[in-house]
């Protein structure tokens, strides 16, 4: 963890001194916490045209939070395309997930 100067601690942590790097483990759980406590704020009675909307404006962003600084390989982004696409399989209570790959490209684009 990288700690500011007024003692803030910041959620992304620097793997290898030569490359800048961000552990996604780390990005995708806070991704999922903030997704789960959407689901459970709005619950299953939410409109899925919100609940997008929600996981767009809010979560996403915990998702991309300092990713510009780094290289992503393809391995990284498939990374980043299954976290998204579990929380639209939760959403959309699918369990294919070329499905949920469709209709976050959908949605997203």
């Amino acid at each position: 963890m990288v700690e500011s100067s007024y003692g803030l601690t910041l959620s992304w942590c620097i793997v290898c001194a030569i490359k800048f790097n961000v552990l996604y483990i780390m990005l995708s759980g806070h991704f999922y916490r903030a997704a789960d406590s959407i689901f459970a704020r709005v619950g299953r009675l939410g409109f899925e045209e919100v609940m997008v909307q929600l996981l767009k404006h809010k979560c996403l962003p915990i998702l991309l939070y300092a990713l510009e600084v780094c290289n992503l390989d393809k391995r990284i982004l498939h990374s980043l395309d299954f976290t998204v696409n579990i929380s639209f399989m939760k959403l959309f209570k699918t369990c294919n997930i070329e499905n949920s790959t469709l209709l976050s490209n959908l949605v997203w684009l």
